[in-house]
């Protein structure tokens, strides 16, 4: 009752969360700021979703490399106003972008027609979560679980160690400081599941390559990745 009429005083979706103009529709974005974001188009890499010219599923960056994961989508490059929409999210406690951007990354799921049974974010350290206060990729994942009306579990996937920061690090550096670093409480949960793994940004896919492989080894049966951009590397 509460929720509805906060909803009936103060409606969603009236004003462009970019530039503040007045708007509605279901992205809380006008048609201007709209337009200014780089949409990530075309054929792409099935592992890393870098733009591909030539014939093939995988760049050359990706051929040969065990990734996990059976896919990864993002809607949008990271560039641009994208990526003052993510540091809102992540680092200014704006939590209600993870309403608009989520939309996004649900058009951009049923866009490639693909299933899911579950939904689960890329847990946070625990020490960036208690300086943060919350998981944005577990926002996202509550927001998108709605929207596609799959359910979620935010806790099947755990960290169990705490990682330095991965800023400038390349994927085998990555890689090395996540080993051991995530664990599956119930296995029974994603037993032959196919499971949607949630992320904000996906730079070298070493975070999301060692979820998955956790997930996979636990018995999942497919795990998709899905990211809000991808970065250019």
């Amino acid at each position: 009752m509460i929720e509805k009429i906060t909803e009936l005083l103060f409606p969603k979706h009236y004003t462009c969360v970019l530039c503040g103009d007045e708007v509605f529709n279901k992205y809380s974005m006008c048609e201007h700021c709209l337009k200014s974001l780089k949409y990530l188009i075309g054929r792409v890499c099935l592992h890393c979703c870098d733009v591909m010219a030539g014939q093939g599923d995988y760049c050359k960056r990706c051929k040969g490399k065990i990734f996990y994961y059976d896919r990864a989508i993002a809607p949008f490059i990271y560039d641009g106003e994208i990526v003052k929409l993510i540091h809102g999210l992540k680092y200014n406690n704006k939590k209600y972008l993870a309403e608009s951007l989520s939309i996004f990354m649900a058009d951009k799921f049923n866009s490639e027609k693909l299933h899911a049974d579950i939904v689960i974010p890329v847990p946070l350290c625990t020490k960036r979560l208690k300086q943060r206060g919350y998981n944005q990729s577990e926002l996202l994942t509550n927001q998108i679980s709605k929207i596609l009306k799959i359910p979620s579990n935010n806790n099947v996937l755990i960290r169990v160690k705490e990682t330095p920061t991965q800023t400038g690090l390349d994927f085998l550096e990555r890689q090395k400081n996540l080993t051991g670093a995530f664990k599956v409480k119930n296995k029974k949960v994603i037993k032959d599941k196919s499971l949607l793994l949630i992320d904000d940004v996906f730079t070298t896919g070493a975070t999301v390559t060692e979820c998955a492989k956790m997930l996979k080894q636990a018995g999942a049966g497919c795990v998709y990745v899905l990211t809000i951009a991808h970065t250019n590397l």
